[in-house]
């Protein structure tokens, strides 16, 4: 297994690109699913990956659209990440805007503003963090459907059930707004 302790996650979406310096010691599983996924190109797959909750305190996307396995070039990513423990057992730390982590071994998120409920699960793990310019020029422009954290009468935004049941169809039939990402790569920093 490739060590990734000094590598930057660059990834292209809908809105632009952005960047994660990644940081295993704090999420070794998360860390080499991400990679993983970068270097089978998963982010380069045709309808992209979604950013299936955008609000005003995360966005979250991840593995979705379970096909039969002859069809499935991801089939070895589909059962997720071996879980990470939460390298702050007490959860005394609130994560920082711009911290990417890996919540649930299947999805990640992007903190955008900063709050005492992200990393309280024992599985929730920092991977990195995305620079403040990034976060500006880039995750702050994504389009935000109405999300039940935020406008729970206004209706709910894409359901992450479906996305996975469905696939990238659900949201480009339903959601056509949806941002996504395009493509990933890792470069290593000299």
């Amino acid at each position: 297994q490739q060590s990734h302790a000094r590598q930057v996650l660059r990834c292209s979406t809908t809105k632009g690109p952005f960047r994660v310096r990644l940081y295993p010691e704090l999420a070794p599983n998360g860390t080499a699913f991400l990679a993983g996924l970068a270097r089978a190109k998963y982010f380069d797959q045709t309808g992209g990956v979604a950013f299936f909750r955008v609000n005003k305190h995360i966005t979250q996307f991840g593995v979705s659209k379970r096909a039969p396995r002859e069809e499935d070039p991801f089939i070895e990513f589909r059962g997720g990440a071996v879980r990470d423990l939460n390298p702050d057992p007490a959860r005394t730390t609130t994560w920082p805007r711009g911290t990417m982590a890996s919540i649930g071994g299947f999805h990640f998120l992007i903190v955008i503003r900063a709050n005492r409920q992200m990393g309280l699960n024992r599985h929730d793990a920092p991977l990195g963090i995305i620079p403040e310019e990034d976060m500006v020029n880039t995750i702050d422009k994504l389009f935000a459907y109405n999300d039940i954290i935020n406008s729970p009468k206004k209706g709910p935004g894409p359901d992450q059930t479906r996305l996975m049941r469905e696939g990238i169809e659900y949201i480009d039939r339903e959601f056509p707004l949806t941002d996504r990402i395009y493509g990933c790569e890792l470069q290593d920093l000299s």
